[in-house]
């Protein structure tokens, strides 16, 4: 709802939650990708307007998420924050608050907003309880807003938005899967680039057009791949890059079929060959493996299955 003032206040009904447990807090440099991948899992629908806003709770080791829709986020307010202007502050002192209308309830600690949740299968007369017990907290008060005292608190931060709150906006698929790409081709070259330590200065017959390298032709094809798929597809084909350079191999060829990755792997050690595929332990066969007496080479085929 946005009016005169400039300041729009969007309604609880437009926001989405989620929960996200893990097992120790995540360094802040990998969160918004987290994030963005278990919301993507989750089914949770966002385009290039999506922003959230995340909050970590130490009692339950979980990440608490709002993601909601603005054009303006600099002069937006998520309805569920206002109650900031109701909390008190107690200097040295941890304190939790909730404010709860009749279709959710927020949690504050320390006078910030921590999380949203609707009211679905909790009585409000039980939701201090509910509180307690799913977030292992001790609630220091909790308070009843009313529709006509939910529409003052709006009116009120309108005439005078002194709310500081930091949104991040989610990375659109489209640009995340040109991130891959990016990842994946500088990959590409990094095995291209150690053909030659791998096979004593000897260039491996590949064949190809005038007009396109090895690099650019497997490049292409994981293009392909990634244009066709989602964004968990693209996820595995980064985790196939990370152990070919641990094992410092060279990618010949891949192709992805009905839930399989199809492999050519080379190098000149039949070890690291046996070490790859080991990283995927059940998932991955061998469909054949040789000795390339001319290239002094191991080549193996290999199936890798999501």
């Amino acid at each position: 709802m946005k009016d005169i003032s400039g300041i729009q206040v969007i309604d609880a009904s437009e926001i989405q939650t989620s929960s996200l447990k893990v097992t120790e807090k995540i360094q802040s440099k990998y969160l918004l990708k987290f994030i963005e991948r278990n919301l993507t899992d989750q089914n949770i629908k966002f385009t290039s307007n999506s922003y959230i806003y995340y909050s970590f709770l130490d009692s339950t080791l979980t990440y608490e998420i709002v993601i909601f829709n603005t054009n303006n986020y600099k002069d937006t307010i998520l309805e569920p924050f206002i109650f900031e202007m109701l909390c008190d502050s107690m200097e040295g002192q941890i304190r939790y608050d909730v404010f709860f209308t009749d279709h959710y309830f927020t949690l504050y600690k320390n006078g910030k907003f921590l999380l949203f949740k609707n009211i679905k299968n909790v009585a409000q007369e039980d939701i201090d309880i509910y509180v307690s017990q799913t977030y292992k907290i001790k609630i220091n008060s909790i308070t009843y807003i009313d529709k006509k005292h939910l529409n003052d608190l709006k009116n009120k931060y309108k005439k005078d938005p002194k709310i500081s709150t930091r949104y991040h906006k989610l990375i659109q698929k489209n640009s995340y899967r040109y991130f891959i790409i990016y990842l994946i081709f500088s990959f590409i070259i990094f095995s291209t680039a150690i053909i030659h330590k791998n096979t004593t200065a000897k260039e491996i017959p590949v064949q190809i057009n005038s007009s396109k390298s090895a690099g650019q032709m497997r490049y292409t094809k994981l293009k392909k791949i990634l244009k066709e798929h989602d964004n968990k597809t693209a996820e595995h084909i980064i985790e196939i890059f990370k152990y070919i350079k641990i094992n410092n191999i060279l990618l010949q060829e891949i192709v992805f079929e009905k839930a399989v990755f199809k492999l050519i792997v080379t190098h000149t050690k039949k070890n690291n060959l046996i070490n790859f595929l080991n990283s995927y332990n059940n998932k991955s066969t061998i469909k054949s493996l040789i000795f390339d007496e001319e290239n002094a080479l191991y080549k193996m085929e290999i199936r890798i299955e999501l």
